[in-house]
């Protein structure tokens, strides 16, 4: 058992002893903007409407998906931002290559920025969506050098 019986010598020791250690990691400044868990689920009942044909649209620009399976570069200079349609243009064991996804969040900071991707289909070895309970559809946290830019 834990002997409750503290002295104010032996916690001084410990605060000086904590104060004393330096963290192991290099600390690295990180900021980033996120989507809302709400904006989050309403994405993916858009998105499962689509997917459904409940929500047919006529539109004026075609986009065959088959030409976005290839090996197309990415464009480095591309700026993501919230709600952007992006496809995974590189094979990567952390996103599936080839499919669409829409960005919910941007992490600036550190060594590189990384873009959290929503992708329309559910994959092997996503991760389910922060804060949003029972979503079906799962995201992944990538480097914008895998990614493109796309108009849908």
């Amino acid at each position: 058992m834990y002997d409750c019986t503290v002295t104010t010598g032996s916690s001084k020791e410990l605060r000086q002893f904590l104060r004393s250690t330096a963290p192991k990691d290099s600390l690295e400044p990180a900021s980033g903007i996120f989507m809302d868990s709400k904006v989050i689920k309403e994405v993916e009942r858009r998105i499962s409407a689509c997917r459904s044909g409940s929500e047919l649209r006529s539109g004026k620009k075609m986009l065959a998906a088959e030409l976005c399976r290839g090996a197309v570069a990415p464009d480095l200079s591309a700026q993501f931002r919230l709600l952007d349609r992006v496809v995974c243009v590189k094979r990567t064991c952390a996103a599936p290559f080839g499919e669409f996804g829409t960005v919910i969040g941007l992490l600036c900071g550190g060594t590189e920025e990384k873009v959290d991707v929503l992708f329309d289909k559910p994959y092997f070895g996503g991760k389910s969506v922060r804060f949003v309970r029972f979503a079906s559809l799962l995201s992944v946290r990538i480097a914008p050098s895998k990614l493109d830019y796309r108009i849908i």
